[in-house]
């Protein structure tokens, strides 16, 4: 009977070793898991940052459209210059920023107007770049687009859940916006960071729309 009770406290001592070991062993392997979580989403954030604070200055990239009245838009950015050409069912207008000035340009009629009130186009991301420090971002694998390999990243904050991808160079190639239940995404179809200057020109002379109303009254 004495032999069969040192049989069973062996047991139970051997059971209380390996019952501590294995938790010991889960709790380090979690607190592993959890630090290399912390450490991925610290470099996700910093590759990211790092990106779009070495934004390239000249680029243009076009993109198609979805869920959104525009169906096409291009940029192009130059020295301060800044020019978006929007196609959407109704009408292609092309905006014009230049020397703190805005013109409103068509094709058809062909004409330019100097336009106090105009606004550059959303591209759905502007509160994720604005936003970086409280928002959660995750790497996600790299995608070809437009031509080139670009980073790609999940981004999470207060105004919703953004998937977006971006250049080498920080310009957005690919945006997919989920807001208020409805879903936008921005692909981009060509890009380059060479933008000739003639870019730039005016298509028509440019009128104040307050000097032709004004002569349109008398």
């Amino acid at each position: 009977m004495e032999n069969i009770n040192k049989l069973l406290f062996c047991f139970f001592i051997l059971f209380v070793i390996l019952f501590f070991a294995t938790a010991c062993a889960k709790t380090e392997k979690e607190t592993a898991t959890e630090t290399k979580g912390e450490v991925q989403a610290a470099d996700a954030k910093s590759i990211f940052s790092n990106l779009l604070a070495n934004k390239a200055k000249t680029f243009m990239v076009s993109y198609d459209m979805k869920g959104e009245e525009i169906s096409k838009m291009t940029m192009y950015f130059k020295g301060g210059k800044i020019r978006y050409d929007v196609v959407s069912d109704s009408q292609e207008v092309s905006l014009f920023f230049i020397d703190n000035k805005a013109y409103s340009c068509t094709k058809s009629p062909k004409m330019c107007i100097i336009s106090e009130q105009a606004q550059k186009p959303s591209t759905g991301t502007e509160s994720v770049e604005k936003n970086i420090e409280q928002s959660t971002i995750v790497s996600k694998p790299s995608r070809v687009i437009a031509g080139k390999t670009a980073k790609c990243f999940e981004v999470s904050n207060a105004q919703g859940s953004f998937e977006v991808c971006y250049s080498n160079e920080g310009i957005m190639l690919y945006s997919k916006v989920s807001l208020q239940g409805k879903t936008f995404e921005m692909t981009a179809t060509d890009y380059s960071t060479t933008v000739q200057d003639s870019v730039f020109e005016l298509p028509a002379e440019p009128q104040d729309i307050n000097a032709m109303m004004a002569k349109y009254q008398q």
